[in-house]
């Protein structure tokens, strides 16, 4: 039997095609954007401006150097489709029982509290955590039914027996102006207005205003 070797042409062609292969060549996305490229180099060389390649071709030109780089500095791999995924995921943080529980607590003694009044309760009992933190156990409170929503919980209170007493209870202070009544001067009708605001465990600011609606001095 007679052995005779290949050519090396032969050779270089194979591990031209395996490279190929491997970079991706056979990839029909790659396919795609190398014809875009030529299809945008020949547009270009015949004068046809950026807008005009672009409703041909339907790459933009900075699509088309980016592309150019990529095959310039990676080869036919540059051309593959990159992964979208951001390079640092932000990891699941579980909560301690006992932290969830204080959440849990302090929301259903104080349904209309937020994460910050809830916050700052926490940061005094010693616990080192963030504002959001405590936004983000309240929404899963929530979502487990464990805890009812701020919104939901003043609805209710709205529709049931709350609201009712409410609007049944008489102030004698307080009266309607009658409709006919005119301002004419200075001093003739106030109006008075009132806020509680609970900044915390405690910690409540009344804030009061008076409007003289004639000349509008508060």
């Amino acid at each position: 039997m007679q052995l005779t070797t290949v050519g090396k042409e032969v050779w270089r062609a194979a591990r031209q095609a395996e490279r190929l292969d491997q970079a991706g060549a056979e990839d029909p996305v790659v396919s795609e954007r190398l014809r875009e490229l030529r299809l945008v180099e020949a547009l270009r060389k015949r004068g046809a401006s950026w807008s005009e390649v672009q409703s041909l071709v339907g790459i933009s030109r900075a699509t088309y150097y980016r592309y150019k780089q990529r095959l310039k500095e990676e080869g036919l791999g540059g051309l593959k489709p990159k992964s979208r995924r951001p390079r640092r995921l932000r990891r699941k943080v579980y909560w301690t029982p006992d932290l969830l529980v204080k959440v849990e607590t302090l929301r259903k003694q104080n349904p209309t509290w937020g994460r910050w009044p809830i916050w700052l309760a926490l940061s005094k009992r010693g616990f080192q955590i963030s504002e959001r933190t405590v936004g983000r156990i309240l929404h899963y409170l929530e979502q487990q039914g464990r805890v009812e929503s701020v919104a939901s919980f003043l609805a209710r209170s709205r529709r049931g027996g709350m609201g009712k007493a409410r609007r049944r209870t008489r102030r004698p202070y307080a009266r309607r102006k009658p409709r006919s009544y005119s301002v004419n001067q200075p001093g003739d009708l106030v109006q008075v207005d009132t806020l509680t605001v609970t900044l915390g465990p405690g910690e409540v600011v009344k804030h009061f205003s008076a409007v003289d609606l004639y000349s509008r001095f508060s």
